[in-house]
């Protein structure tokens, strides 16, 4: 998972933005297919994941009552809008709940804005938030799910050397 949030810290250093959300976006879904018994994930699976492991990041109170900036269904239908049809409008996603479209910035100090059901959010912050919950996650997850460590070697690899692809084939770019 580390090539993962590494990654998104790359992409952030260098003012990627587009790659460092996206990539933010995908991982609940990466997480809760790693966990699940069928080693698939799906709306549900990636809105429980958000409950237990971000949801708190994007509550608070207000007036004495708690507000959600951001809810799992609202989250999902952002991952949905932004991956498939390179959006911020979730008004047509089927399970948005409150929000009917993103307003993302890089301008520090920006996150946590709501304009009735626009939600403007510093883009920096939200994906390592992610990328905190990814860790938070991690933490637990060899001791939640023995048996399903090993699926964490099976996640997909750059390799930036000579490797081997299959045994006794090695792919380089050095002459011999």
């Amino acid at each position: 998972m580390r090539q993962f949030t590494n990654s998104v810290a790359l992409a952030l250093n260098a003012r990627n933005w587009h790659a460092a959300l996206y990539l933010s976006l995908a991982l609940p879904d990466i997480c809760a297919r790693l966990e699940a018994d069928d080693g698939k994930t799906n709306s549900a699976r990636y809105m429980a994941w958000f409950d237990r492991f971000l949801a708190a990041r994007y509550r608070a109170a207000v007036g004495g009552h708690e507000h959600v900036f951001l809810s799992s269904n609202d989250c999902y239908a952002l991952r949905c809008s932004a991956l498939h049809e390179g959006g911020s409008d979730i008004s047509g996603q089927r399970l948005r709940q409150i929000l009917s479209r993103f307003h993302f910035t890089a301008v520090p100090g920006i996150h946590c804005n709501q304009f009735n059901s626009v939600l403007q959010l510093e883009v920096r912050v939200f994906c390592q938030d992610v990328c905190a919950a990814v860790g938070d996650w991690l933490a637990v997850f060899p001791s939640e799910h023995p048996d399903k460590v090993h699926r964490l070697q099976e996640l997909l690899v750059v390799h930036e050397e000579a490797s081997e692809v299959a045994p006794g084939i090695v792919i380089s770019t050095d002459a011999p």
